[in-house]
């Protein structure tokens, strides 16, 4: 056998045999009044691309879960301006990159963002009936 047949079959096996580890990493900070809270909905699109890996995922600076392909998450958090980061391998599994969106609460309403996989990460706020539909078909990673 070749040895590029030989790295090629050990490459199928590693990705076949990894498996994304998803869950919450820490605590998110309380809200202090309901009233004035908003819900965002944090999801990482369903690919192929990726998925036997995790993505950190942080808001405001705090890593908050591990999310793996097909995922998402419901926070709640005061209204106002955030910045939600996710963290991902790069290609060829050289490190570690980072990408960010910043984003406002305003009250009483919900936020979807999403994650989709590529050479980085691309994560874009969606309609509301666009978000509430992939949610539908994710599978839920408690973060409470």
């Amino acid at each position: 056998m070749s040895k590029t047949r030989v790295l090629f079959l050990f490459l199928i096996l590693s990705v076949l045999s990894a498996c994304a580890s998803s869950g919450k990493l820490s605590t998110l900070p309380k809200v202090t009044d309901l009233s004035n809270a908003c819900d965002a909905y944090i999801i990482r699109e369903a690919s192929i691309v990726g998925a036997a890996l995790s993505y950190t995922v942080a808001i405001d600076h705090q890593n908050f879960v591990k999310m793996g392909s097909g995922d998402y998450t419901n926070i709640k958090t005061e209204c106002g301006a955030h910045i939600l980061a996710v963290k991902y391998p790069r290609q060829m599994f050289l490190g570690t990159a980072e990408k960010t969106i910043d984003f406002e609460f305003k009250e009483n309403k919900k936020i979807y963002i999403q994650m989709s996989p590529g050479l980085s990460v691309k994560l874009e706020i969606l309609p509301d009936e666009k978000g509430a539909e992939i949610v539908k078909k994710s599978k839920y990673i408690d973060v409470n």
